[in-house]
């Protein structure tokens, strides 16, 4: 072969197979912002909840409902923007958090407030679908795990600075600059989302066998979105109560929990989703699934801010071993023109397990503590890991492989 040929097609390859292009930045980058709105409110709403007169059902019930419409209009989003594109959803979906925000300052009452995080859900599905079918249609296949593993760092940060921020602007200057401040954010995601060039759609070859295409949940992103499914549970456990608990039980600001757990994932996400690559993205889930249900049981009995912060730290490292893993591999399972469907069924089970764990550990918390929350939630993830191993998903993970390619075929 000519060197010079070949020289001229490892340099294609070399450009083909990199991360952070423009638009992999850009996208990357209002995803951290809509992700900073998000989590200023992640441990200041629990609070907020308390301070209109809510009860801990009612912390549960405000914190999980947005997810009730997030469940519903994921899958038909994910579905849209396969045909219509991503970029015009993003913005009008991050444009609505923005408003949303802004009115949860004149919530007088829980039933006011559960009807703004319902509202909230329909934007939150409709950007946060489209952002990660985005990313995506951008990463590399070959190095797709690693993609989406540095995607989620952007959040990741949001959430190391966010629940402490969200914190401190409550004490310091109330509720009311809180929201200005995460609306305020949601607008600039919005903003980044203009500079996106392109919807990156992949249309579907003429005579290409649509299968499931007419569907709303993608048959193929089942068995890993049922995975997550069981993670989510779990983090809506922390996400929900953590606040609560470690005023409870006197453990110190919540908030520094989040920016350890923060921290962990970050550093974690990219080299995980990397070894996802080489060795199969179920072999990284399955001890990631494991650790979860280490932290959660651990979490049932922890006494001490250091003991909280503990495990922040293995919590974080486990999650970041299964989320990004997981989305890889739905992806990888993904036809070229079902990336969408297959984010609104993998992104919608994450809704899910938050919506339905924010509710039932809302009830369970109230009949027999928060220490059972937490035992329980280790069970939840121990039957994850069953679900992985039994479904033979250690067998039949993709290894590094993009059948997204297989855009045509019977």
């Amino acid at each position: 072969m000519d060197p010079i040929v070949d020289a001229r097609a490892a340099g294609a390859t070399r450009r083909g197979d990199r991360i952070f292009s423009k638009d992999f930045n850009l996208v990357l980058f209002a995803n951290a912002l809509a992700f900073g709105s998000f989590y200023l409110l992640l441990a200041t709403l629990p609070l907020f909840v308390k301070h209109l007169g809510g009860s801990d059902t009612d912390v549960g019930i405000v914190m999980g409902s947005f997810a009730i419409t997030a469940v519903v209009l994921r899958p038909f989003v994910g579905r849209y923007s396969d045909v219509s594109g991503r970029k015009r959803l993003m913005i009008w979906g991050a444009v609505a958090v923005a408003a949303i925000c802004l009115l949860y300052g004149e919530a007088t009452g829980v039933v006011f407030l559960v009807l703004l995080r319902v509202a909230y859900g329909v934007g939150w599905a409709v950007f946060g679908t489209a952002a990660w079918a985005m990313a995506s249609d951008i990463a590399p296949a070959r190095r797709r795990g690693e993609a989406m593993g540095y995607f989620g760092i952007a959040m990741n940060i949001s959430m190391a600075v966010g629940p402490a921020a969200g914190v401190f602007l409550v004490q310091t200057w109330g509720y009311d600059a809180l929201f200005w401040v995460a609306a305020a954010l949601a607008g600039a995601a919005a903003l980044g989302s203009l500079g996106l060039s392109s919807d990156h759609v992949v249309r579907e070859r003429r005579g290409s066998r649509r299968g499931a295409a007419g569907t709303v949940l993608l048959t193929s992103a089942l068995f890993p979105s049922a995975v997550l499914i069981c993670m989510a549970l779990t983090y809506a456990s922390v996400i929900t109560f953590l606040p609560v608990y470690a005023e409870v039980r006197d453990l110190g600001n919540p908030g520094v929990f989040f920016s350890v757990y923060a921290v962990f994932l970050i550093v974690s996400r990219g080299p995980l989703g990397k070894a996802s690559d080489r060795f199969g993205r179920g072999h990284v889930v399955a001890p990631g699934m494991a650790l979860i249900a280490v932290s959660m049981l651990l979490l049932a009995w922890v006494s001490t801010f250091a003991g909280m912060l503990v495990v922040a730290a293995i919590y974080g490292l486990a999650v970041g071993a299964v989320q990004p893993v997981l989305m890889a591999w739905t992806v990888d399972r993904a036809r070229l023109s079902e990336r969408g469907a297959a984010m609104g069924t993998f992104t919608a089970a994450m809704d899910v397990g938050v919506g339905v764990g924010s509710l039932a550990w809302g009830v369970l918390a109230d009949a027999s503590g928060f220490g059972a929350v937490y035992v329980a939630s280790a069970a939840v993830a121990g039957l994850g890991l069953l679900l992985l191993v039994g479904g033979g998903g250690l067998r039949s993970q993709a290894l590094g492989v993009d059948h997204s390619s297989r855009e045509g075929r019977a």
